[in-house]
């Protein structure tokens, strides 16, 4: 069964707090999806695990350079792959060697090669709430294990694709022990964030 943590962040701050509280999970060679309209928090999530792991750089979105490399305690390879369509412009970027050689990379619209790059280890959807509020953005995480189901995996991208595909967990499923730490410390922090799974 795909179960999926389900987080509101209020603030900017928030969403930027989430990215902080999420690189501590994180480990090298991980390879994390970004999904989300533009405006949706993407950059800002991934300044906050910036700021956490590489404190001395400055995050800045990599629209129209491709790719940022930033360097710390473990190095960050942050991707956007909103401006390019050929597969070969994707394969280009070599994201495979930085995950070789020990970087984390966060690709936005990584939905857009979620056949190239292979699997991720985390996807991440980020939209925006519908109720008027600029700062409030509600995030989908979701965690591919060595166990993850093909089933698994297609219930996952149909999700991040459409959020109405969720409830409340019914069955007793484990997942994986990285979200669970993450969950941990966002309830310490005072952030909303419930376990659901794929209907």
């Amino acid at each position: 069964m795909a179960i999926f943590l389900d987080i509101t962040t209020e603030t900017v701050g928030e969403t930027q707090l989430m990215g902080e509280l999420f690189a501590t999970i994180l480990r090298s060679g991980d390879l994390v999806l970004l999904i989300g309209d533009l405006g949706a928090g993407k950059t800002t999530f991934t300044s906050g695990i910036v700021k956490k792991l590489c404190p001395n750089e400055q995050v800045t979105s990599p629209t129209f350079t491709l790719m940022h490399h930033y360097e710390g305690q473990i190095d960050i390879l942050h991707i956007d792959l909103w401006r390019l369509d050929e597969d070969k412009d994707i394969l280009d970027l070599g994201v495979w060697e930085y995950l070789d050689q020990g970087a984390v990379a966060l690709v936005e619209w990584g939905d857009k090669a979620k056949e190239l790059l292979g699997t991720p280890r985390f996807l991440v959807n980020f939209r925006l709430l519908p109720d008027g509020e600029e700062t409030r953005r509600q995030a989908l995480f979701f965690a591919v294990t060595d166990e993850s189901k093909t089933e698994d995996m297609a219930a996952a991208y149909g999700v991040i694709e459409a959020y109405d595909t969720l409830g409340p967990i019914v069955s007793n499923s484990k997942y994986d022990v990285r979200l669970t730490a993450f969950r941990d410390l966002l309830r310490d922090k005072g952030i909303s964030v419930s376990e659901r799974e794929a209907l």
